[in-house]
């Protein structure tokens, strides 16, 4: 069997998102999976991460990619070298899609492709189209795509012409929730205790459509809504640019535990999307009890099926939270919740993995 080299780049730095998220939870449930000497983690020196896996190899090597340059000097030239000198397998969990020498690659959705608007200046729209030109040329010759849903595997197959057996589906995990201790500090930092109060993690972002939120708070004037990040001020929504109604307040940057504790004590968690591949926030908020109003959009009702409440995200006008959340939902969070494990999204990766191997 040809060695796994699995591509560590952005797993170097201290902070993850997302993406970076969801491969290092598969990559954990992968180490109890996969034999020795059967898997590597390839990283830059510029790695500030301690990794404790007992399997797969962890392999520091030359680069740095704190830089635009050096991380493309790591995609272009140092990945794929040691992968063609170990006669492995490239793997790339990260979207980062080295250009040579990488047969597997996750793509989770198609957000660039149908959110040119996300892209609100020169440089960023530079951005977008050297990303679509990579992308086309790597998924082109990739043996296997790995995404997020079946939804953003149909979309990959509409707007790449992949064959469907090509592109395996693995769901997004919660249980990394388990590991973070809430900080309930954050509630009389906000002034939040004893106040009933809407959540939503904030972006900037044309996609995740956060002028749903600020017209709820507008039509809502008796709650509070709570939104993390610093403003939308810099949104490429310019109805977003109008001051922000008096019951709605930005917070900044919050640690994972402050997020944990604000979704534990919220009325309901909002996600109002446009599109998403997977839409794992409502799952986090799901997994600490917390009910959730998310939009009718993209892969979230093929996640949450009939644990949440939908709204139709372009309807901006007369949002009645109350009227909503009567409404009866048909499953509770523990039926949504035990559909998704990083353990069996882990072991979806390994048997294809090991079916490309052969």
């Amino acid at each position: 069997m040809r060695p796994l080299v699995f591509n560590g780049g952005t797993l170097a730095r201290e902070e993850i998102y997302g993406v970076q998220r969801n491969a290092l939870e598969i990559l954990k449930e992968l180490d109890a999976m996969v034999g020795p000497n059967a898997a590597e983690l390839l990283i830059p020196q510029n790695n500030v991460r301690e990794f404790s896996f007992e399997n797969i190899r962890v392999v520091i090597w030359e680069g740095d990619t704190t830089s635009t340059i050096g991380r493309t000097k790591w995609l272009a030239r140092q990945f794929p070298q040691y992968v063609r000198g170990r006669g492995g397998i490239g793997v790339d969990l990260l979207l980062a899609l080295p250009t040579r020498n990488c047969d597997v690659v996750a793509v989770h959705d198609c957000i660039t492709e149908f959110f040119p608007q996300n892209a609100t200046d020169l440089k960023s729209r530079l951005s977008r189209q050297l990303y679509l030109q990579r992308a086309r040329k790597v998924l082109k010759r990739s043996k296997l795509i790995f995404t997020a849903s079946e939804t953003s595997k149909n979309d990959l197959v509409s707007y790449y012409k992949r064959d469907p057996n090509t592109i395996v589906t693995i769901y997004n995990g919660w249980q990394h929730m388990l590991e973070v201790s809430p900080d309930e500090s954050i509630m009389s930092e906000l002034g939040l205790e004893g106040e009933e109060y809407f959540f939503s993690l904030g972006s900037r972002f044309a996609h995740k459509n956060f002028k749903w939120v600020v017209e709820a708070a507008r039509h809502n004037p008796k709650y509070r809504f709570v939104v993390s990040g610093s403003s939308l001020l810099n949104s490429s929504d310019k109805n977003l640019n109008d001051s922000p109604p008096a019951n709605l307040a930005f917070t900044g940057y919050l640690t994972d535990g402050q997020i944990k504790a604000l979704m534990a004590h919220c009325k309901a968690f909002i996600q109002p999307s446009l599109y998403e591949g997977f839409g794992i926030p409502p799952l986090e908020a799901m997994s600490v009890g917390a009910r959730c109003i998310v939009a009718n959009a993209g892969a979230l009702p093929e996640v949450y099926d009939k644990g949440v409440w939908y709204i139709d995200p372009l309807n901006y006008d007369n949002i009645d939270l109350d009227a909503l959340m009567a409404q009866p939902i048909e499953q509770d969070n523990d039926v949504i919740l035990q559909r998704y494990s990083w353990k069996r999204s882990a072991q979806i990766v390994w048997d294809a993995l090991q079916k490309l191997s052969e």
